[in-house]
């Protein structure tokens, strides 16, 4: 089963208590044999932050490889809604997990 967790807060970023507790889920999930990617949104996206940032243009295109290990990949706001889709479709998670609660309302 694939999980794809969306959200603000990742390990080692981490505000309050959202952070710690994707960072506990996503672990333990991963743990459990299933498969996990996380796309953090806003200020992780630097490339000091994550190996894998996705790009901030006009023709994003996401990277989409799985090598048995939790893919973290990072988005700017701005971009954060069409990445996420298009991670989605191209990804193709079994459960999206949405921590952010204005990217639901969209």
């Amino acid at each position: 089963m694939r999980v794809l967790h969306l959200t603000t807060e990742y390990p080692p970023l981490i505000y309050g208590g959202l952070g710690t507790a994707v960072g506990g889920l996503v672990q333990a999930s991963a743990a459990a044999g299933l498969e996990v990617a996380v796309l953090l949104v806003g200020h992780g996206s630097s490339q000091g932050y994550v190996s894998n940032p996705l790009p901030a243009s006009d023709q994003l295109e996401v990277g989409c490889e799985w090598d048995g290990s939790v893919l973290v990949c990072s988005v700017p706001h701005a971009d954060a809604i069409r990445a996420s889709v298009e991670f989605a479709r191209c990804w193709r998670p079994d459960v999206i997990h949405v921590h952010v609660f204005w990217l639901a309302h969209v």
